[in-house]
C-alpha cells in the first residue's frame, strides 16, 4: 500500500509528491494514521515554505477608461 500527498507551492503550482510505501499486512491501523499525519504535516511546512520562497503574483490593475 501507499500514500502520497501532493505539494504546491504559493501559486498553486504542482511542485511534486511526497509518498511513501510498504507492505498493507504489516501496517497497523495507527500506524498507518501515524504515517499519514507525519506525511500531511511535511506537505504542509514544504508547502508554507515554498510559499515564502515565491513572491505573490502582482495584482491587476484595473485599466484606465
Amino acid at each position: 500500500g501507499s500514500l502520497s500527498v501532493p505539494v504546491f507551492d504559493g501559486l498553486s503550482r504542482l511542485h511534486g509528491a511526497l509518498f511513501i510505501t510498504g507492505p498493507v499486512v504489516s501496517v497497523e491501523a495507527d500506524r498507518f494514521l501515524k504515517h499519514k499525519e507525519l506525511l500531511f504535516g511535511a506537505a504542509r511546512r514544504l508547502h508554507l515554505e515554498l510559499k515564502r520562497a515565491v513572491p505573490s503574483r502582482p495584482r491587476r490593475r484595473a485599466a484606465a477608461a
